[in-house]
């Protein structure tokens, strides 16, 4: 069996919201930050000390925006950062998972929705960007 690492070629992962695959994904990052709380005291010395805090996460998107082709999940996250309603969950996961291959899940809210153009003969491109809000879920696929 191959040796299985958190990182895998971008074409075979899959980025799903709310239980459905955004479709014509460009590019993706995910970012996890940590805090860290210094407790330095008197009894340090000449050195600080830490602990480690409260962790936060983040998600960018970019995908092609082709709603005449069927992908209505763009418009559904769209329509919901723009009504209001900008929370749901995201997977990400490679397209077929195999034994060791992992999987991280967690509740977001849409911070940003941007629509992009750059040329008439280009394809329109739509970027989002997600705050976790609670944890980041990895999971091992047994």
């Amino acid at each position: 069996m191959a040796d299985k690492t958190d990182i895998k070629k971008g074409r075979e992962l899959l980025f799903k919201y709310g239980g459905t695959k955004v479709g014509r994904v460009i590019s993706f990052s995910l970012s996890v930050d940590g805090e860290v709380i210094d407790v330095s005291d008197i009894d340090s010395g000449e050195w600080n000390e830490f602990l480690r805090g409260r962790k936060s996460w983040t998600i960018s998107l970019t995908a092609n925006r082709v709603e005449d082709a069927g992908d209505t999940e763009q418009s559904t996250i769209t329509s919901d950062f723009i009504d209001g309603a900008s929370e749901g969950t995201i997977e990400l996961k490679p397209e077929t998972p195999e034994t060791g291959d992992v999987l991280y899940s967690g509740s977001v809210l849409v911070t940003s929705f941007t629509v992009d153009n750059s040329g008439s003969d280009d394809a329109v491109e739509s970027s989002w960007e997600f705050q976790g809000t609670g944890a980041l879920t990895r999971t091992v696929t047994a």
